[in-house]
């Protein structure tokens, strides 16, 4: 009996030594692998965190793999050391966002939102946290976008495509044109037009919280050549009181094929008025009263014009009756003598008859009017 007590005496004076001679474990700090995560609803995750200690005045770490598992301590710690740290404990500030596991960490989206994942490591009364900031992602269900796009050659824009919900998160975007050859678009969604014809555009949004899910909008594009010019067969023309002549607008380049309208317009109708012809593109203009007026075409919705000058004066009087009044010379100066025989940049007429400007084989008739000035032009 004596031996025995003696033993259990020696051994817990052995015990004592170790422990007294085994140094303190104290934790210092704790920090998760990741400070900010994105998880789809639904969509779980485990993520891993590093303690730091010392163990009596030496410093050291421990590196947990996900679930707090596979401790990989650093060199300075043991064993021992390692299995006198504390457990950790996980929390979630809102549940209703994600739920965590508080013993392995195991984190579940539950809706979209915001929450903060906390890990919690020591005494109650002064324990070290570390925290992550989890993003539960509004996933994309469609894209808006317009249903088809019209560009001239050579036009570019950038194609504008807008995601639902309200709030979606932003996933990555990428274009692609069934037809290169004639519609280029960008990475970042800006389309050119380079050759007349119809193609498509095709948006994707690839989600990557939602494994990968791919989700398409598909934009027609019509590319057309556009009008970028019009002229006037004639610049400027005199006629006489009754007198008409015909006005031909010209528009380039020859391969348009984008649709357009052709609008003429009269500054003074007392003076001139102008009949358009059923496809309009040319005018019959028609002198009214002596004076000066300009007859004005252009291409609708641009500023693509052109302007003719028309001068009108009374007829003539017969040789002997007189000087029959005054004619007027068109915009940009001329002589209004009836005697002064007007004529414009193109040449004169005989006995002061006016006639085209511009070197046109126009001819006044009796009643004023202008023919043959127009031949082949039609």
């Amino acid at each position: 009996m004596k031996k025995t007590t003696a033993l259990f005496i020696t051994l817990l004076l052995a015990i004592g030594m170790l422990t007294a001679c085994s140094p303190s474990v104290t934790v210092t700090g704790i920090e998760a692998d990741e400070q900010n995560i994105t998880l789809a609803p639904g969509e779980s995750a485990q993520l891993g965190y590093i303690i730091s200690a010392n163990v009596g005045d030496t410093p050291i770490t421990v590196a947990y793999g996900p679930g707090g598992i596979d401790p990989v301590p650093s060199e300075e710690a043991d064993e021992k050391a390692v299995e006198k740290l504390p457990a950790v404990v996980w929390s979630s500030d809102n549940t209703g966002i994600a739920t965590v596991d508080a013993g392995t960490g195991l984190i579940t989206a539950v809706a979209p939102g915001e929450c903060v994942i906390t890990l919690t490591i020591g005494e109650d009364e002064n324990p070290l946290t570390a925290t992550l900031a989890l993003t539960v992602a509004q996933l994309v269900e469609s894209i808006t976008t317009e249903n088809e796009i019209t560009l001239a050659v050579g036009e570019s824009q950038i194609l504008a495509a807008s995601l639902a919900p309200a709030g979606a998160t932003d996933p990555s975007l990428t274009y692609a044109s069934s037809n290169p050859d004639i519609v280029t678009v960008s990475a970042t969604g800006e389309i050119t037009g380079l050759a007349d014809g119809e193609t498509s555009i095709t948006i994707t949004a690839e989600d990557k919280y939602n494994g990968g899910e791919k989700i398409t909008a598909t934009v027609r594009i019509v590319v057309q050549t556009p009008p970028e010019s019009i002229m006037l067969t004639q610049a400027e023309a005199w006629l006489t009181t009754g007198g008409t002549f015909q006005l031909v607008a010209e528009v380039g380049p020859e391969n348009i094929t984008a649709p357009y309208e052709i609008v003429w317009t009269v500054s003074d109708e007392a003076v001139c008025t102008i009949t358009p012809s059923e496809d309009a593109h040319s005018v019959t203009v028609k002198a009214v009263a002596p004076g000066n007026c300009t007859v004005t075409v252009a291409v609708n919705g641009t500023e693509i014009t052109a302007v003719c000058t028309v001068g009108v004066s009374a007829p003539r009087p017969a040789s002997g009756t007189g000087n029959g009044g005054t004619a007027p010379a068109p915009a940009g100066g001329g002589d209004p003598s009836p005697s002064a025989d007007p004529a414009p940049s193109g040449g004169g007429g005989e006995s002061g008859e006016p006639i085209h400007g511009q070197g046109d084989k126009g001819a006044v008739e009796d009643d004023g009017s202008v023919t043959d000035g127009l031949e082949g032009l039609m």
